[in-house]
């Protein structure tokens, strides 16, 4: 009798929404909706709304890093700080 060997696989949701999408990426919702556009990312629209199967995420997902932290709280924002309180001498 041949051996069989269990393989862990990652639990996939099998829709996902578009803000879904965006916090696993760590991108906005505006690039997941161009990535739906541009086809590398399959979506069926339900009731105004992209589903995303979640099969088709991990395979992007695979191929793109994200660009910052899903659990970044700064919203992808820079802040520029500018000390002109030095004093000429």
């Amino acid at each position: 009798m041949p051996s069989v060997a269990l393989v862990s696989t990652p639990t996939v949701a099998p829709a996902l929404t578009v803000r879904e999408c965006a916090a696993l990426a760590g991108r906005s919702q505006s690039w997941v909706r161009d990535q739906i556009q541009s086809g590398a990312l399959r979506a069926a629209l339900v009731e105004g709304r992209y589903l995303v199967p979640g099969k088709s995420m991990a395979r992007l997902m695979q191929r793109v890093r994200p660009t910052r932290s899903a659990s970044s709280s700064s919203g992808g924002h820079l802040r520029l700080v500018i000390d002109n309180t030095a004093h000429k001498k």
